[in-house]
């Protein structure tokens, strides 16, 4: 009468990623007698893997590397002479893609129109080699370029921002290993030679705020003589929230919105006239917490 066996996995680490190697040890238990003998084979999404012989433990290890998913793990003991056959119940391994930091910086700002700008961006990550591969250059969200990465560092250069205010990003595109990933926004402005300087400053009358509490926009601007006049624009990130014209003293204010939880990057772009140059805010962090219990 052969004895029963039971068949048992354990992974280490999980969740893991694809950089690491995975090691997921089977033991194979027995309803009685001596240790089990014989040889296991790892399944892994259904695939077997070459079998793997019991130590002296009646256990077997399987070293590693698994693309980024979730991965179904199992086992089957093949048995022997005085033992039955018998499966490990199904193990889940998670392997995350390893995050990615992506940082621009601009070569000039403010910028003439036709000016050559150049915009560095560097990627990096908590683990692995320095990155390579294509990031996308955004304006406003929308491409207006790429450029491809060598060692974690690339450049985009051009002479075709228009005059005005412009919010430059990097996209990183994901890739098997890493996530994708993008830089926080810049303010770019292009001027016109022949335009004074203006300085663009936001406020939020609440911050943080509560669900359902509405905030209102304010924004200041500013010009060595002058009054700057126009219209000025709201965005919480890249969606425009509302744009409203300058009083007599340079100040818009927005009318009250509530805004989604969570946490939100509020700037004010002034789009400029003929006399006075665009600006881009630097951005306020607001959060808009859950209802207080």
């Amino acid at each position: 009468c052969k004895h029963n066996t039971t068949v048992t996995l354990e992974a280490s680490p999980n969740p893991a990623t694809p950089l690491d190697s995975v090691t997921v040890i089977a033991n194979v238990s027995t309803s009685a007698g001596p240790p089990a003998v014989g040889t296991v084979s790892f399944l892994v999404d259904g695939a077997v893997v070459a079998p793997k012989v019991l130590d002296g433990n009646a256990s077997a290890l399987l070293s590693t590397t698994l693309s980024a998913g979730r991965h179904m793990i199992s086992a089957e003991y093949g048995g022997a002479t005085k033992y039955q056959s018998s499966v490990a119940p199904t193990l889940t391994q998670e392997i995350y893609k390893v995050r990615t930091q992506i940082a621009m910086t601009s070569s000039i700002s403010p910028s003439l129109v036709g000016q050559s700008v150049s915009f560095s961006v560097s990627v990096s990550a908590a683990l692995g080699s320095a990155l390579s591969g294509n990031v996308t250059i955004l304006d406003f969200g929308y491409p207006i370029g790429s450029v491809s990465v060598s060692n974690g560092v690339g450049a985009f250069v051009t002479t075709s921002l228009s005059q005005g205010p412009h919010s430059i990003s990097a996209v990183y595109a994901a890739t098997p290993i890493y996530e994708s990933g993008e830089s926080a926004p810049i303010a770019q402005i292009v001027v016109d030679a022949n335009q004074a300087n203006t300085t663009a400053v936001v406020t939020v009358s609440l911050n943080p705020a509560h669900f359902r509490q509405q905030v209102s926009l304010t924004a200041n601007l500013s010009a060595a003589s002058g009054v700057p006049q126009g219209s000025v624009q709201f965005f919480d990130g890249n969606l425009e929230i509302e744009s409203v014209q300058l009083d007599a003293v340079g100040q818009a204010v927005s009318t009250p919105h509530q805004l989604g939880l969570g946490r939100h990057r509020l700037t004010a772009v002034y789009l400029g006239d003929a006399q006075y140059a665009s600006a881009i805010s630097a951005a306020v962090i607001h959060y808009q917490s859950p209802r207080p219990r």
